[in-house]
């Protein structure tokens, strides 16, 4: 230690923890944030009209850094809206109540944030239910480090485990703003990005990220129409700008070939013909030789379409 550092103020952060039913894995979520060290950290968890153990679970922790909240039913981002307004720091983070931070999270964010970043994130281990993947988040999503507003419209490169300036998110109106359903966070990113922001990524594993039902049918096509309508209401705010036009309309192309492709693989057990129909979508956003052929056999030969798309698609 040199001479004065003890004089030095330690940074300031708010975890907030928007929390559902969460009761299997909260506890955890807020002592990995209340472990952090180096940085003054406090903890706000909304109980998002949890119908399970939540509130109590949080509330046995017995740590005065931790409050709860509990309000109806909203979803997450009115759930992180509410910790953020509640939050008395000027550097607010984002924790999901199944996701926890590694010993050096907050200090790596925070110095990021401090040199300037708006949003600043960290590589993570990512799980399948309690499994950890191969890969971590970054390695599986490349992650830009410049051109960052064009390339934000063209694919969502930021972990929700965040760390943001509180001043920014509330100047663009967090989570909520866009009405946009289950791609809010998309748009908030997209926000602060479009309003001259920037992302700073710390290449260290230094949090854990669980995937959830994402993979649900219900959930995929809910979320591919959340994501379109918001990348087509963005084209019309940046159509003057032809970089930013441009990569919209390449990130709609992207959204519209997946989800032809997931409505592939959803019908072709069961609607082999509308399956086909999905598969000359994707073909026409994906030029690719497996999409085409798949139309034609689940068109003309369904039980080999089938088996194609079991197998290729």
């Amino acid at each position: 230690m040199f001479p004065g550092d003890a004089a030095l103020p330690r940074p300031a952060l708010t975890v907030v923890i928007p929390a559902f039913d969460a009761e299997a894995y909260v506890e955890q979520s807020v002592r990995s944030a209340l472990a952090q060290e180096s940085v003054d950290v406090s903890v706000v968890v909304v109980d998002d009209g949890s119908a399970d153990r939540t509130a109590a679970v949080v509330a046995g922790i017995g740590d005065p850094r931790a409050r709860l909240l509990r309000q109806a039913n909203a979803g997450p981002g009115a759930a992180r809206d509410a910790g953020a307004r509640a939050a008395a720091t000027a550097y607010v983070a984002f924790l999901d109540a199944d996701d926890v931070l590694l010993p050096g999270w907050a200090a790596a964010v925070c110095a990021a944030l401090d040199a300037g970043a708006t949003v600043a994130v960290t590589d993570a281990f990512v799980f399948c239910g309690d499994e950890r993947a191969e890969l971590t988040y970054y390695q599986e999503l490349p992650f830009p480090h410049e051109d960052q507003a064009a390339q934000i419209l063209r694919y969502n490169f930021v972990l929700t485990t965040a760390a943001v300036r509180r001043d920014a998110l509330l100047q663009v109106g967090g989570y909520s703003a866009a009405g946009v359903g289950v791609a809010e966070d998309w748009a908030l990113w997209q926000a602060l990005l479009l309003a001259g922001g920037s992302v700073a990524l710390v290449p260290r594993v230094l949090s854990g990220y669980r995937r959830g039902h994402a993979s649900l049918s219900s959930r995929v096509e809910r979320m591919k129409a959340d994501e379109i309508r918001l990348l087509r209401r963005r084209r019309r705010q940046v159509r003057h700008d032809r970089a930013l036009s441009r990569a919209a309309r390449e990130g709609l192309r992207v959204l519209r070939g997946d989800r032809a492709i997931h409505r592939v693989r959803r019908l072709a057990p069961a609607a082999p013909r509308r399956a086909a129909l999905a598969a000359t979508a994707a073909a026409w956003y994906f030029p690719h030789r497996r999409h085409a052929k798949a139309a034609v056999l689940l068109a003309l030969a369904p039980e080999r379409g089938r088996r194609y798309v079991a197998t290729r698609i």
